[in-house]
C-alpha cells in the first residue's frame, strides 16, 4: 500500500504480536495512538504483566519526530498514564477521555495542548485554546446510544489524529455522523444485524474487557425486553485463567443461552475441546443459583441445563456445576421396572468417599464434553427461536 503513489495517509494497527515478533515496520510517523492497555495475551514473549504490556505498545512513539510528531493516549487508562511518563518530555501528547473535565484533559488545554473528551452528551475538541464540538454522542452510530463507551474513546482518539494530519474538525463531525451505520464501514468491530426480528450482534470481543464493553451494548439494545443468547468461543493461545475469566464475564450478564463454540483454526497448540470445557464450565460455576442457564454444545439438539437443582436427581439429571460435587461416583441400582431416588445424605457420604481417589475428569464432563459448533449467525438465532 505505501508502494502506491497515490497514497496520501495511510493508518496502520500495529498489533502486539506483530510488534514483539517483528518490530516495527516504519521509520517515522506524524502521528502514534494508544488507545488502552488490558490484560490480554499473557505468557507470550516475556509479556506477563501490563507494565511489559504498556512498554510493547508505547513503542510506536519512537516513530515520532520530536516537536512535529504526536503521541495520542488515553486518560482513563491508569497503566497507560504511569508508563507515558517515561516518553521524552519534548514529545507533543494529545489526551483524550470519557469526560472532557478529566485532571489530565484540563491540565493539557491549560498548557495549550489537545485534548479530546464527553461534555453533556457533546464530543468536543480542543486544540490551540479553542474549543469545537464534533457532535451529539447518541447521534454517532458507532457509540450505539453512548452505549458503547469504548467506541466513543475511541472516536475521541480518531479526532486527535484526524486534526493532527490536517483534517478538519467539520470533516470529522460529518464522518462521526454516519461511519458504523453500516455493517461493511468496520467489519468484525460492532456488526449489527435484525434477522428474523432478534438483533444480532457480531464482534471480535476476545478479553475479558472486550467482550464486558460488547454485552453492555446487548444489554442497552435489549432494553430489558426479550433474552440475550451469546456464542463464546476462544483462540488457544491463551492461559487458563484468561479463558476463564471471559467465560466469568460471559455468565455476569445471565444470559439466557450460551453456545460455546470451538475455534478449530485458531487452537495454536492446545488440544481440540480444550477450550470449550474451560469455558463451559466457568460459565455454568458461575451461573446464579436463582435463574435458568443454558449452554449448548451444538445448534444440534444436546444441551446442558443449569437450573436450580434437585440434588436428589443429580445423578440422572443433565450436569449442573451447582452441586456436581454431590453427585455419586455411579448411579445407584435401580430395581426392574422402579426407579428409586438418591437421598441427599447417601450423595454426600459417596462423595466423600469417592473424592480424594478419584482424579479423572468427573463422569459429567466425560460424558458430556462440548464439541465444536459450527454454525453461522443465522443458524444460532434459528436455534434459539426453536428453543423459545
Amino acid at each position: 500500500m505505501l508502494r502506491d503513489s497515490r497514497v496520501q495517509t495511510a493508518v496502520l494497527e500495529t498489533a502486539r504480536g506483530g510488534l514483539l515478533r517483528r518490530g516495527l515496520a516504519l521509520l517515522t510517523a506524524d502521528v502514534a495512538i494508544v488507545t488502552n492497555v488490558s490484560a490480554d495475551h499473557f505468557g507470550e514473549y516475556g509479556i506477563h504483566d501490563l507494565d511489559a504490556l504498556a512498554e510493547v505498545k508505547l513503542s510506536v512513539a519512537r516513530l515520532l519526530s520530536a516537536g512535529s510528531g504526536l503521541l495520542v493516549l488515553n486518560a482513563d487508562d491508569a497503566v497507560l498514564c504511569a508508563c507515558a511518563a517515561s516518553q521524552p518530555a519534548d514529545l507533543r501528547r494529545g489526551w483524550f477521555a470519557q469526560d472532557a473535565d478529566h485532571p489530565q484533559l484540563v491540565a493539557q488545554r491549560a498548557a495549550g495542548g489537545a485534548t479530546c473528551g464527553v461534555r453533556d452528551g457533546v464530543l468536543w475538541l480542543a486544540q490551540a485554546g479553542a474549543e469545537t464540538p464534533l457532535g451529539v454522542i447518541a447521534n454517532m452510530p458507532l457509540a450505539v446510544g453512548g452505549s458503547a463507551a469504548y467506541n466513543v474513546a475511541n472516536l475521541a482518539a480518531a479526532a486527535l489524529g484526524a486534526v493532527a494530519l490536517g483534517i478538519a474538525p467539520a470533516t470529522i463531525a460529518g464522518v462521526f455522523e454516519c461511519f458504523g451505520a453500516a455493517p461493511s464501514d468496520n467489519p468484525g468491530r460492532l456488526m449489527r444485524f435484525e434477522v428474523g426480528g432478534v438483533q444480532v450482534l457480531v464482534d471480535y470481543a476476545h478479553n475479558p474487557a472486550g467482550l464486558c464493553g460488547l454485552l453492555t451494548v446487548a444489554e442497552h439494545l435489549r432494553g430489558g425486553q426479550g433474552r440475550l443468547g451469546l456464542i463464546l468461543g476462544h483462540a488457544g493461545n491463551r492461559l487458563d485463567d484468561d479463558i476463564r475469566a471471559l467465560a466469568q464475564v460471559a455468565a455476569a450478564f445471565r444470559p439466557a443461552l450460551v453456545v460455546v463454540k470451538e475455534d478449530e483454526a485458531h487452537l495454536r497448540g492446545r488440544a481440540l475441546r480444550c477450550c470449550v470445557s474451560a469455558c463451559r464450565m466457568q460459565c455454568c460455576r458461575c451461573a446464579a443459583p436463582s435463574s435458568r442457564r443454558r449452554v449448548v454444545r451444538s445448534a444440534g439438539r444436546s444441551r446442558v441445563t443449569c437450573s436450580p437443582c434437585r440434588c436428589t436427581r443429580c445423578w440422572r439429571a443433565r450436569p449442573c456445576l451447582r452441586c456436581c460435587r454431590l453427585r455419586p461416583a455411579r448411579p445407584p441400582a435401580v430395581r426392574p421396572g422402579r426407579r428409586r431416588r438418591l437421598p441427599v445424605a447417601d450423595a454426600v457420604q459417596r462423595a466423600a468417599a469417592t473424592r480424594s481417589s478419584r482424579t479423572t475428569t468427573p463422569p459429567f464432563m466425560t460424558k458430556f464434553s462440548v464439541r465444536s459448533a459450527r454454525m453461522s449467525v443465522s443458524g444460532f438465532v434459528s436455534s434459539a427461536i426453536r428453543s423459545a
